[in-house]
């Protein structure tokens, strides 16, 4: 059984946006007895109450989006 794949991101709230942007800081592999292993490339910053928070997306094999796309500098 292949090894499931996620994007590791955190959502950030921008002053004068409706919807926040999302910060990819690593990956994490499910190996095939569930377990989670995470590799972070950078650090998250905690919000406004201290907390972190990060979300698993599975990855789909495309490229992520530039921040300036997402943001529509």
């Amino acid at each position: 059984m292949p090894k499931k794949r996620f994007n590791v991101s955190q959502a950030k709230d921008i002053p004068g946006r409706d919807k926040p942007i999302w910060l990819k800081h690593g990956v994490a592999f499910m190996d095939e007895n569930g377990k989670i292993r995470v590799k972070l490339e950078s650090l998250p910053l905690p919000n406004t109450e201290g907390e972190v928070w990060l979300n698993l997306f599975e990855d789909d094999g495309q490229a992520p989006k530039l921040e300036a796309e997402i943001i529509n500098f």
